[in-house]
């Protein structure tokens, strides 16, 4: 079976053309639809891989995790270490989240989604080179090793940012 870059004629890679991947995911999706291609084997098996597929490379975060595994192999989602100055950064901002929420201070609310935003944008600065790199083909480890740790930190930048979105979560 085909990798999902495979499947639409796209190279690996994390920094895709979202209007191309759309285009093929369509031109696929006239493939596999039943009214035209009745006389196709698995037609509904190719539709859902044609979905699947596509809502994967979509995402920014499934797309990247997807990068990692079809590279190295799964991902061991507990074992990842991040750094310690992340991981505080990360309480800290969780931990003044649920005070702001408990004293429901808006004004603070909107400072901590701009302290985040600042995270998330100096990450996305540090990691960009690395994601260029390997886009080129650049498959080393230490690549590997700079994606894995910003699918880890992109995780808790999402689970932050929804936390600060929604007033009755949880993280």
């Amino acid at each position: 079976m085909q990798n999902y870059f495979e499947h639409f004629g796209i190279p690996i890679a994390h920094e895709i053309d979202l209007s191309l991947l759309r285009k093929k995911y369509y031109e696929k999706s006239r493939e596999f639809h039943p009214d035209i291609n009745q006389n196709k084997p698995d037609l509904d098996f190719h539709t859902a891989y044609n979905n699947q597929a596509y809502k994967i490379l979509l995402n920014p975060l499934s797309r990247l995790k997807y990068i990692i595994e079809l590279t190295e192999g799964p991902i061991q989602e507990n074992t990842q270490t991040l750094p310690q100055e992340f991981l505080i950064q990360m309480m800290e901002l969780h931990e003044a989240i649920f005070e702001a929420k408990e004293l429901q201070d808006t004004k603070q609310l909107n400072r901590l989604m701009e302290e985040l935003s600042l995270a998330e944008t100096n990450a996305q600065n540090k990691i960009h080179p690395i994601f260029r790199d390997f886009d080129q083909g650049n498959r080393d480890p230490e690549i590997l090793n700079q994606m894995k740790f910003y699918y880890f930190k992109l995780k808790y930048f999402i689970r932050l940012r929804e936390n600060l979105s929604n007033s009755e979560s949880e993280i």
